[in-house]
């Protein structure tokens, strides 16, 4: 076998390990549950906000949470405190792309995927160190290919995980805001649920040096 088929291996391996591991499991539930649980108490404080805006400014109270926040979205005031807000034009311009609720699963995701990649990889090398599990695949792979193995396993677990709670949220948005763009959204939020994963490889590689120095 060539170097990238046992990568391969030991990727695979490593993540139908993890998999297996009711302790990822459970993170990986509480993970989506606590996507759609925020997106749920954003939406809950955007038709309240929304509910004040209409009693402030002495119009119809809308049922539909989201229809004044569209409305808003797409107001030059709005865009131009935004923009003086954020203080770079062409970055609040590609905010505005996006929707207020994409742009919250953006900060969900890139704020709290590094407690999902601590929770989930940080032990994966030196317990397997530890219980003398690696005795069985030091002798077929190098050390360096079994590294490098493990973190695309965990890598992949990790995309996964993201794209779960992308799901969650996504059903959670279209349940509670009744004028949802299903599609933007969903666009919006594989987008930001890729670029999490991106920034997590850092932690993740983190991570995993950290379990062998501790090993």
């Amino acid at each position: 076998m060539n170097a990238l088929l046992r990568i391969g291996l030991v990727a695979v391996n490593e993540l139908a390990d993890s998999l297996r591991s009711r302790r990822v499991l459970v993170v990986m539930v509480l993970y989506m549950a606590c996507a759609a649980t925020g997106i749920y108490m954003f939406t809950n404080l955007l038709h309240r906000i929304e509910t004040q805006l209409a009693e402030a400014m002495m119009i119809d109270v809308s049922k539909n949470t989201g229809s004044v926040t569209a409305a808003l979205w797409e107001s030059k005031p709005i865009r131009g405190l935004i923009v003086k807000l954020v203080g770079d034009r062409e970055l609040a311009e590609q905010l505005f792309t996006f929707s207020p609720l994409t742009l919250f699963y953006a900060w969900l995701s890139l704020t709290f995927v590094p407690v999902l990649v601590m929770l989930t990889s940080s032990t994966r090398i030196a317990e397997e160190i530890w219980l003398g599990s690696v005795r069985f695949t030091a002798f077929r792979v190098s050390r360096l290919q079994w590294v490098i193995g493990k973190f695309l396993g965990q890598a992949a677990q990790t995309l996964g995980a993201l794209l779960l709670s992308a799901i969650a949220a996504w059903l959670m948005g279209w349940f509670r805001i009744q004028a949802f763009d299903g599609a933007a959204t969903a666009a919006g939020m594989l987008y930001f649920a890729f670029k999490a994963w991106i920034y997590a490889l850092a932690f993740l590689g983190l991570a995993l040096g950290i379990s062998q120095v501790c090993s």
